[in-house]
């Protein structure tokens, strides 16, 4: 709910209250008075009556005024927050723009949300796994867009065989002798964490059995047979920098 309209209807609230009270009022006079002719001892004073219906009126309203100005500050939190997401997305687009992907340093990381990898993935077969992808750079320190690239290209947008009745999403395991030998995983999310670990253990550390250096073109060499499988991955990271861009144009 925007702060406006959280504004209009706590005024709403404030209005109807205050009526609330002077119709408690009334009807609490009226019944102080009838019941003042029944007995003596019966006698309410309706200013008593009157005056605690407005105490207990500023104490809703006070409350209502509390409330609206923690979900102001909630919300000012929740904007300074977008505000920073968009000016990390900025400055990652810029520097993407200036970089071969291809020699692109594996261990850089992205900072991209999950809300944004989702947005890269809208509509297609790796739909809804953002927050894998995010928590696999953070976890294992694999740039998150590079594993998207990966996963893309070895699973077609995640519409493969593999990918379909493996949830294998990265070709893994999946030698050219004989495909159907690749690893199967429960869960697609957990096919990216595993990747991830397996990537930065295996590739991007010095004492890994397959390490030739932090670039996409230094994994081609031991990862995939394809010599163009570098230069696939980067297009498709290239594809969905554009489309990033969007979010900040």
């Amino acid at each position: 709910m925007s702060l406006r309209r959280l504004n209009w209807f706590l005024s709403l609230f404030l209005i109807l209250s205050a009526f609330a009270v002077m119709l408690f009022g009334a009807v609490t006079i009226s019944y102080a008075f009838y019941s003042s002719s029944e007995s003596v001892e019966a006698f309410v004073d309706p200013q008593d009556l009157l005056g605690q219906a407005i105490s207990l009126n500023r104490s809703i309203i006070a409350e209502v005024v509390l409330v609206r100005e923690q979900k102001r500050q909630e919300l000012l939190k929740l904007e300074e927050e977008k505000r920073k997401e968009l000016e990390r997305l900025r400055a990652f687009l810029s520097e993407m723009t200036r970089v071969d992907l291809e020699s692109l340093d594996l261990r850089k990381r992205s900072n991209l949300t999950s809300e944004q990898l989702d947005y890269l993935v809208e509509g297609t077969g790796l739909a809804g796994l953002g927050k894998w992808y995010a928590e696999a750079e953070e976890e294992y320190g694999v740039n998150a867009l590079a594993l998207l690239g990966i996963s893309v290209v070895e699973s077609a947008w995640g519409t493969s065989e593999l990918a379909q009745k493996k949830n294998n999403l990265f070709g893994f395991q999946a030698y050219d002798s004989d495909v159907s030998k690749a690893r199967s995983f429960e869960s697609k999310g957990e096919c990216i964490l595993y990747v991830a670990r397996h990537i930065s253990e295996k590739y991007l550390h010095p004492d890994g059995a397959y390490f030739n250096g932090y670039s996409l073109a230094d994994v081609n060499k031991r990862y995939a047979s394809d010599k163009r499988w570098s230069v696939k991955i980067a297009s498709a990271m290239d594809t969905m920098v554009d489309k990033l861009h969007d979010l900040v144009d």
